[in-house]
């Protein structure tokens, strides 16, 4: 879905900030387009023709609902507390989760005494 667009950017952006290291010719040394166009070339025909072939039914569901609704607030009759998507997130990630943690962690000293 959206988060296979979303978080490589996002963590590139992260990088680049705590490196204070944030520019446009920071952002084209990673080479974004060659990924954006497969990712792209892969996914969008496949959403266009299931978006068609259910009227726009599973784009309502998987984007809006399921991608959009689940992360912003309560689904199926119950809340959660706010940060329980992202232990799942971290949990899902696993064993990855461990250096995430510590890259924030080493990223948080770095820039606290650099």
């Amino acid at each position: 879905g959206p988060v296979a667009l979303v978080l490589p950017g996002l963590i590139v952006t992260i990088f680049l900030l705590m490196k204070k290291d944030f520019n446009l010719i920071s952002i084209k040394r990673f080479n974004p387009i060659p990924g954006l166009i497969l990712t792209l070339g892969i996914s969008a025909p496949y959403f266009y023709l299931v978006h068609k072939a259910t009227n726009g039914t599973f784009t309502e569901g998987f984007f809006l609902q399921h991608n959009i609704k689940r992360f912003s607030g309560e689904m199926e009759g119950h809340g959660g507390l706010p940060f329980v998507t992202w232990a799942f997130v971290l949990l899902g990630l696993l064993p990855y989760s461990f250096f995430i943690i510590q890259g924030f962690v080493q990223g948080w000293k770095t820039t606290k005494n650099p």
